[in-house]
């Protein structure tokens, strides 16, 4: 590749990672990682899954998503995370002209 093309894409990188929103987006997608609560409620769903549900065991997965998503770390990443994917989109769509 051309040094110069590589150069800007170099420039665009530090730029998208030093955006207050990517910024953000990371600092949350670092704290829920580290959440032992989510991490638990994350378990919990994953091995309900794994096996044929009973209704009871599809009722407490409902339970434990509705708590999963219903977390504020959860929420506020899944809002964070529409809008960086819409930030992203814009930069490709830049790109692509």
């Amino acid at each position: 590749m051309d040094k110069k093309i590589i150069n800007e894409l170099e420039t665009l990188k530090g730029d998208i990672f030093s955006d207050p929103l990517i910024i953000h987006y990371l600092e949350l997608k670092k704290i829920i990682s580290s959440s032992k609560e989510i991490l638990m409620l994350e378990e919990k769903m994953k091995s309900l899954k794994k096996c044929k549900m009973t209704k009871e065991e599809k009722n407490e997965y409902q339970n434990t998503l509705n708590i999963y998503n219903t977390n504020p770390l959860i929420a506020e990443f899944k809002t964070f995370s529409d809008d960086v994917y819409s930030y992203l989109i814009e930069i490709k769509s830049d790109l692509e002209l």
